[in-house]
């Protein structure tokens, strides 16, 4: 591990890293762990504890500060207060995740930590130069996330809308349930078969475990679209997921019926599968995607910011 040495001025030499190649160590565990828990009760909390590929090129900052909230005795000796990892994201740069533990928010640590690598972050460690474009997500639209982003420099990239079908009873109120459509048939494809066209989103998603991917196709054989699932279950619950939607072509020409086609056969899905709700997300500059799932009685619930620097 390659720590830097701290001196005693300003906040931005109040911190230290400590580099290494590889995601978080378990060591950061608790932290990522608190930091999740404090950040969903709002809606502020990513897919994952720590969003860092273990497969792919991957480095991170155990980050330690004497920085402490205003009216608290200033800490002996540095203690561990944040995480910042970076990976490698194809041909799009770099990827950048930082969690600072509940119990040093609001002290400076965030800006000191950019502050202190600067408007260039480059050469880490050595062999990894991560000059270029990196990317990180405001999940939630975290205000102090979206202003730390605009601080240093970067830029907003995309909007999408996390979108909520609270409930079963919910949707066969809405018209897609209540409106008539075509007989469909659909088929598992499994999860490889079909890759979705790669994203800025992609690299602040977490593949879950048990996803399926299906495709809709009309009584005729035509292919109408595909989509992947997900089923959780949690304290309150089986929740569901959509992902990756697709409408084809050939569902397009046949109007609004065909891509509610689509969607009505993933939820139904997911109803069988015994889930009571449902999420999903679509960027918000898609508007008929949107207004599709609206139509089938979803409704909103947070956005994410992506920023790219």
């Amino acid at each position: 591990m390659t720590m830097f040495p701290v001196p005693e001025v300003g906040e931005a030499e109040q911190v230290e890293f400590g580099w290494y190649e590889g995601p978080p160590r378990p060591g950061t565990a608790v932290l990522l762990e608190s930091a999740h828990a404090a950040d969903a009760e709002m809606g502020f909390s990513s897919p994952a504890r720590s969003l860092a590929r273990a497969s792919g090129r991957s480095i991170t900052a155990e980050i330690r500060t004497t920085l402490h909230r205003w009216g608290t005795p200033r800490p002996t000796e540095p203690r561990l207060a944040a995480v910042l990892t970076m990976w490698k994201s194809g041909s799009l740069g770099w990827a950048m995740d930082i969690v600072v533990d509940p119990r040093f928010r609001s002290t400076g640590v965030a800006t000191a930590v950019f502050e202190r690598l600067g408007p260039e972050v480059s050469g880490p460690l050595p062999g990894f130069d991560v000059t270029g474009q990196i990317s990180g997500c405001a999940f939630g639209s975290h205000p102090a996330a979206e202003r730390m982003a605009r601080r240093v420099g970067a830029v907003l990239a995309g909007r999408r809308d996390r979108l909520l079908l609270p409930s079963r009873a919910v949707y066969e109120m809405s018209r897609i349930a209540k409106g008539p459509g075509p007989k469909c048939v659909v088929t598992e494809v499994g999860v490889g078969e079909v890759v979705p066209s790669r994203s800025g989103w992609r690299d602040f998603e977490v593949e879950k475990p048990g996803a399926r991917r299906l495709e809709v196709s009309s009584a005729e054989g035509t292919i109408l679209g595909d989509f992947r699932i997900y089923r959780s279950d949690g304290s309150d619950g089986a929740v569901g997921e959509i992902r990756d939607m697709v409408v084809s072509e050939a569902a397009t020409r046949l109007g609004q019926t065909g891509a509610e086609a689509v969607l009505r056969s993933a939820v139904e899905v997911l109803w069988q599968s015994g889930v009571g709700s449902v999420d999903a997300a679509v960027e918000a500059s898609r508007t008929q995607e949107l207004e599709l799932f609206r139509a089938a009685a979803f409704q909103h619930d947070r956005s994410d910011s992506l920023f790219v620097r």
